[in-house]
């Protein structure tokens, strides 16, 4: 939830993806491997999902939000 004092800013999808991803982990204390696990992946395919520099695959990212129990909700708006 954002406060009155804070701003909230438009990322690029993927960014707030793997930030999403990035913050999961660290909330419920999954690690790279135990998330590699879940996804049934090497964990260096984990590394680059963390990567902001990575172009990583939608089903990547989806699979990575699943496995620590988030979706992802697309918002369209009309440009300002």
């Amino acid at each position: 939830m954002i406060s009155k004092k804070q701003k909230s800013i438009a990322l690029p999808p993927q960014v707030a993806m793997k930030l999403a991803i990035y913050q999961g982990m660290r909330e419920q204390h999954i690690t790279q491997a135990s998330l590699a696990e879940k996804m049934d992946i090497d964990g260096r395919q984990v590394r680059r999902i963390l990567n902001l520099d990575h172009n990583s695959s939608l089903s990547h990212l989806v699979s990575a939000l699943k496995c620590i129990g988030k979706t992802i909700k697309i918002d369209i708006t009309d440009a300002a």
